[in-house]
């Protein structure tokens, strides 16, 4: 049954639609309101299933509130029921999952009601499992390691940074670091738009409340078996026999290296500082030994591709070829070693 909520000024309105919701039946009608406010403790309080608006209202129109409830939860569908038709587009800009005019016609509500019953009894097929990698191309995994396929560039940017964040993020600033030069009324439609349809795909991968809104802030519910970036609490030891090779691959990629999100551009610098910071106590524990591992001549090479300005990692590097009996290769790093000192 569908749990349903009507909210019109027109209280005769009102109760004709309620009429005609229960003879279709498999609706409970939970509240019905002349205004939004008075229905709001309702809405947060209830896990709604429908609600059934007017648009032309006295105070903030039926738009304005529609725009309000997908804050509150963008599951619960809404259906505009006006005597007006010139907001239809504006109904579908906010998402509506239908737009009757009135007076209602009995069998376009009841065909209304029946797509909302099949919409809820499709029910996702669950994740067994979600892994994320934030390094190189940021994607989520499934099971399978399949990656999710996107519904646009701004949604897949949007779950990283939610991701990225780990704390709920105000509205503001999401505003700020993805649309800094576009009017503030239309960034905030932007961002209400590409909020939606992260949820919408979430929850289309069986993800219950994906993305939550409290006190203006955004943030995204998600469990994880694997997040690539656990593996940085090795940074915080000494143990390099399982670390070295990992560190390198993560350090070429760069942290959303393939990406091009500019509000990125600070952590990725800091993981990468913290990286060299780790491979650097590795040459150190490596420079005293005489038999150097060929590890040692990979992290050297990583990290002047990283710091190309740097004469330690050349002179180290040269003399590692020189000791292992390359000459060819310590000519080479010496000659690139050169332009470099040239350009200075």
């Amino acid at each position: 049954m569908l749990k349903a909520l009507l909210i019109d000024d027109e209280i005769l309105a009102l109760n004709l639609l309620e009429i005609l919701l229960r003879d279709i039946g498999d609706v409970e009608i939970v509240g019905k309101f002349t205004n939004f406010d008075a229905s709001l403790n309702t809405i947060l309080g209830q896990q709604l299933d429908v609600i059934f608006l007017d648009i032309e209202m006295p105070g903030k129109n039926g738009i304005q509130i529609a725009e309000q409830i997908n804050e509150i939860n963008e599951e619960t569908k809404i259906v505009f029921v006006t005597a007006y038709e010139q907001y239809a587009i504006e109904a579908f800009r906010v998402h509506a999952m239908d737009y009757l005019l009135k007076p209602i016609d009995p069998a376009r509500l009841k065909q209304s009601v029946e797509i909302l019953m099949k919409r809820r009894s499709i029910s996702p097929q669950k994740l067994t499992s979600i892994s994320v990698q934030f390094f190189g191309n940021f994607s989520l995994l499934n099971e399978h390691n399949i990656s999710f396929k996107w519904r646009t560039k701004k949604v897949k940017e949007l779950c990283s940074y939610l991701l990225h964040h780990d704390e709920p993020v105000h509205r503001l600033k999401i505003i700020e670091d993805f649309w800094p030069d576009i009017p503030m009324e239309k960034a905030k439609s932007l961002l209400h738009t590409t909020v939606y349809q992260l949820r919408k795909q979430l929850k289309e991968y069986g993800l219950d409340n994906p993305i939550s809104l409290v006190d203006e802030r955004y943030s995204i519910n998600m469990r994880f078996v694997e997040d690539d970036r656990g593996f940085m609490g090795i940074l915080n030891n000494d143990d390099f026999n399982n670390g070295v090779a990992h560190i390198l691959e993560l350090l070429k990629k760069g942290y959303l290296g393939y990406e091009d999100y500019p509000w990125s551009i600070n952590a990725a610098e800091n993981i990468r500082g913290k990286f060299r910071t780790y491979l650097d106590k590795f040459l150190k524990e490596q420079s005293n030994q005489s038999d150097k591992t060929e590890m040692y001549g990979q992290v050297l090479e990583v990290l002047i591709q990283q710091d190309p300005y740097n004469d330690y990692y050349y002179q180290e590097l040269i003399n590692y070829f020189i000791e292992s009996g390359n000459n060819k290769k310590a000519d080479e790093v010496y000659s690139k070693y050169k332009g470099y000192v040239m350009k200075k």
